[in-house]
């Protein structure tokens, strides 16, 4: 059973009108489907929410009574939906429209019924008009979707490079984002942003953190690695019905609005005012997509009905921050076969579960503040042997980052409501030993700063270089005095200087709100070696610092103990 056939029997599951086969059949692909779970209590929910939701003239109708009962018979109850709207000509075509739009939600029968009488009878949240108007151009926009061979999505997101799929960040820059998906007998699916990559080729699914930290499972999984929101924009169909279904369920608000755009296309907006349903002071509010209070905006082609455009505000008190929008969505265009097969580097540090150790149980005891004073203190000894009991893989990055550091404090564990273990607030003291970039192959012949030598622009960005009103000063220092003069200006939080040892995107990036983050105010400069390209230089440094940040601990895994999963 596939997630489509899936979703087509939630109607029949919840009113438990399926055979045991059937039902069976359901059960399975939900244990091993997160996105077809999370969609069905959302039907739950609407469900709930339909029964509850009734006026003095209509709380003793046989249709809120028999769904309040949970007895559903759906030919009785749509019966006696239709029989209520038969006096009505215009208003009965209407609710029938609905109810045949409303089918696309992967709810039938009764329940279709009875939402098409919630939408057209007015009992809808705030604004009765609005949202049904609303929810008609969203149902609407998912029966105009085709049925694509592929569907290929470029978009842009506030996020880490290298963090979660799902994980945004409005104080970060905006990284470009990518989805592929094929459909058929085999489908296949790939996701990425610069940092981290997921591909399923219809038999496997495998994910790189770059630059070499792997994790693979040996089977194809739909959503897996936190990209179920993702791929979901490249199902356009399962996003619109998803973001309805969930708008009725949870009594989000809906809007309409008409846009004519600068080259004369009529454009349908609907607005999605999306809840989080957590309290402001929950660690994990507004830091992933599904856990924001934002406002998603859906733009729909006014004669196909096709959606072209999709755009995420994330709520701030001081004002609304775009987080989130689609440039360009393309459907039925071939992709090559090398987008669904991920090349892999030589030293891939594969993840591995957690298993049962020797003394497992010492580790099973341990509180989240013992495991994490326990974590710290072995990187700080560079015992990797015991970090790995709670960090795997352990790989040259994370020992050039966490090893010999000191640990300075931990602060009390505390819960989130969305997120299954524990977050505790620590403070440490690093000493990074990196190398970085600094070449003056560019025409103001000045040496510039790259401190991620994978990251150093291509020719034909450092032939934009321009001269400084006094280049001639830069021009003249060595390779390890541009290196220095560059770490002293952030020391000195000098944005001016600092960006004379930058250029283009990373130049501009750089504020004096970065500069409070004092990470590179302590840093020794060694001595640069020639690099093969021409003016090129690469310069070891060391850099220390104090970091202070929230470890994520978690113990439902077989062996039940605590393991890091984030923080670091």
């Amino acid at each position: 059973m596939n997630c489509e056939e899936c979703r087509e029997e939630f109607a029949a599951y919840l009113e438990g009108l399926l055979d045991e086969t059937s039902r069976g059949r359901v059960d399975s692909h939900l244990a091993g489907c997160s996105t077809c779970q999370t969609e069905l209590q959302e039907v739950r929910q609407l469900t709930a929410r339909l029964a509850g939701q009734r006026d003095s003239d209509k709380g003793d109708s046989p249709i809120f009574a028999e769904m309040k009962t949970g007895t559903v018979p759906s030919v009785s109850l749509e019966t006696a939906v239709m029989d209520r709207i038969l006096h009505e000509q215009a208003l009965e075509i209407r609710r029938l429209k609905m109810r045949k739009r409303l089918r696309v939600l992967g709810i039938s029968g009764a329940m279709a019924a009875a939402i098409a009488v919630m939408l057209t009878g007015n009992y809808w949240f705030a604004q009765p008009a609005q949202a049904q108007k609303a929810a008609e151009v969203m149902a609407q926009g998912a029966e105009a979707v085709p049925n694509p061979s592929t569907v290929h999505i470029v978009a842009k997101l506030r996020t880490i490079p290298h963090d979660n799929f799902s994980f945004i960040d409005d104080k970060c820059d905006f990284v470009p984002v990518e989805v592929w998906r094929q459909f058929g007998d085999k489908p296949k699916w790939r996701v990425e942003k610069p940092g981290r990559v997921a591909v399923m080729d219809g038999e496997s699914t495998v994910m790189l953190i770059r630059p070499n930290m792997g994790v693979k499972f040996p089977h194809a999984s739909e959503g897996a690695f936190d990209s179920q929101w993702l791929l979901g924009l490249a199902n356009v169909q399962d996003v619109i019905t998803r973001e309805l279904r969930t708008a009725l369920a949870k009594g989000w608000d809906l809007k309409t609005a008409n846009e004519t755009t600068a080259a004369g296309e009529k454009k349908i907006v609907v607005t999605v005012e999306a809840k989080a349903g957590l309290p402001d002071n929950d660690y994990s509010k507004n830091k992933w997509f599904d856990e924001s209070d934002m406002r998603r905006i859906y733009r729909f082609d006014a004669k196909t009905q096709r959606l072209d455009g999709f755009e995420a505000y994330l709520h701030r008190s001081e004002g609304d921050v775009l987080v989130m929008a689609i440039e360009k969505i393309e459907y039925g265009q071939p992709i090559s076969p090398e987008v669904f097969s991920l090349k892999l580097p030589e030293n891939v540090n594969w993840y591995k579960e957690p298993e049962q150790l020797r003394d497992n149980g010492k580790y099973e005891k341990m509180t989240p503040k013992e495991a994490a004073q326990a974590f710290f203190e072995a990187c700080g000894k560079e015992d990797w042997v015991e970090v790995e009991k709670f960090f795997s893989p352990v790989g040259e990055r994370l020992k050039s980052y966490l090893g010999g550091l000191k640990l300075v404090s931990l602060g009390k564990p505390f819960q989130s409501k969305t997120y299954p273990g524990w977050f505790v607030p620590y403070e440490i003291k690093l000493t990074v030993k990196a190398k970085i970039v600094v070449r003056n192959d560019n025409p103001a012949k000045r040496y510039l700063v790259f401190m991620d030598p994978e990251r150093v622009p291509d020719a034909k960005t450092l032939a934009g270089v321009k001269k400084l009103p006094d280049n001639e000063k830069y021009e003249k220092m060595t390779p390890k005095e541009a290196a220095r003069a560059f770490f002293d200006a952030w020391a000195r939080k000098d944005v001016k200087e600092i960006r004379n040892f930058l250029d283009g995107p990373d130049a501009s990036r750089v504020t004096p709100e970065d500069l409070e983050d004092q990470r590179y105010a302590d840093v020794q400069v060694g001595e640069p070696t020639k690099a093969k390209d021409a003016g090129c230089w690469l310069v070891p440094i060391e850099i220390r610092f104090t970091n202070k940040h929230n470890l994520a601990l978690r113990n439902d895994n077989p062996a039940k103990r605590y393991v890091v999963d984030g923080g670091i």
